[in-house]
């Protein structure tokens, strides 16, 4: 139960998107009811959580997290700054990719100018989030896997590895649901940690896919459709308008499986597709919004929302409904190795 403030900013969410958009636009997506408005602002509730969560975190720079020894050991350093170069090498692939096939520049994905004397000197300042994300690609070999377009190609990750990697990926998330249970501070940084983790490399719903592929005896699905929901869009909006955005609605995906990516479902229309392309777009026009109050809206439900007020959406929400404990067979590792190449190959073709 979302206690008065966040039910008080998802009715007043729900009244901004009529007010604010044309009502043949809204019709289009919510009318026939195959996306629920309901669950739409939940998800718009959760990136503004995400955002102010972000907006309050203290940056620090990287000798806060591993103190730099003039005498000692400084191999863990070494270590995390190899990442963070690795890191921005396949951001700016993904950069240079978008640029070239879309003609359109995600500016967040550009390497930070370190040329200033003050920027040498502060060095890359980051939230605990960020050094927290940053390590998982050196602690989690599945995500360093996913990363190098390792895990995709048998001959380099066998089957064996694969599922060792998923038990170990699976362990992980399980610590986060137990430390979420922890109090106000974890229950956030947790929720908040697997919610980034799911929409950068979308593990859960790819096993999903291919569990459903599976059990349904479905030989293919919507590939254009599915790279959509799971990386970074450009959308022609109905609006009249390009709109740039990474696809993060990492609940309503999985529950709309059938309907927008199996091509020969009888539920399938080309309209439910276009439906969720523009959520995808209003989202984020949403999320930069100004409101009545002055100023953009999330900066307004960030100074009016507290930690307790997020606590309490997430025992709503609760984004850790959408993990699933894996089962593995040859034929599934088979169809979840096809779906991540077609989302994550990309990168590597760029």
């Amino acid at each position: 139960m979302m206690n008065d403030t966040i039910d008080f900013f998802r009715q007043d969410l729900i009244k901004e998107i009529f007010n604010c958009f044309p009502e043949q636009y809204i019709d289009f997506i919510f009318s026939d009811g195959f996306i629920r408005i309901e669950d739409f602002v939940d998800y718009i509730l959760l990136e503004l959580i995400k955002y102010s969560f972000d907006k309050s975190a203290p940056k620090y720079p990287l000798r806060h997290y591993i103190p730099y020894e003039s005498d000692g050991d400084n191999s863990e350093r070494m270590s995390y700054s190899r990442i963070k170069k690795y890191v921005q090498k396949y951001r700016t692939l993904e950069y240079e990719m978008i640029l070239k096939l879309h003609n359109y520049e995600i500016e967040e994905l550009k390497p930070k100018n370190m040329s200033g004397i003050a920027s040498k000197l502060h060095g890359y300042e980051m939230t605990p989030m960020n050094f927290f994300e940053e390590t998982n690609i050196r602690d989690l070999e599945i995500i360093k896997s996913i990363v190098e377009h390792r895990l995709m190609d048998t001959k380099k990750v066998s089957n064996d590895s694969f599922i060792d990697m998923f038990s170990k990926y699976d362990v992980w998330v399980n610590d986060l649901v137990e430390r979420s249970n922890s109090g106000n501070d974890d229950c956030v940084f947790s929720q908040l940690a697997f919610f980034t983790i799911e929409w950068k490399y979308a593990l859960e719903y790819l096993y999903h896919i291919a569990d459903f592929m599976l059990r349904n005896n479905v030989d293919s699905i919507n590939n254009t459709m599915l790279k959509m929901m799971c990386g970074r869009a450009i959308i022609h909006s109905k609006l009249g308008i390009k709109v740039g955005t990474e696809s993060r609605m990492i609940k309503m995906r999985k529950s709309l499986l059938p309907q927008l990516l199996v091509n020969n479902s009888n539920v399938y229309t080309e309209k439910h597709c276009e439906q969720f392309k523009e959520c995808i777009a209003l989202s984020a026009l949403i999320i930069e919004s100004d409101c009545v109050e002055g100023g953009k809206y999330k900066d307004w439900f960030s100074i009016t929302t507290t930690q307790a007020d997020w606590v309490s959406f997430f025992k709503h929400y609760n984004v850790f409904s959408i993990w699933d404990k894996k089962d593995w067979n040859n034929k599934k590792i088979r169809l979840m190795r096809k779906l991540m190449s077609s989302v994550f190959i990309t990168n590597k073709k760029s």
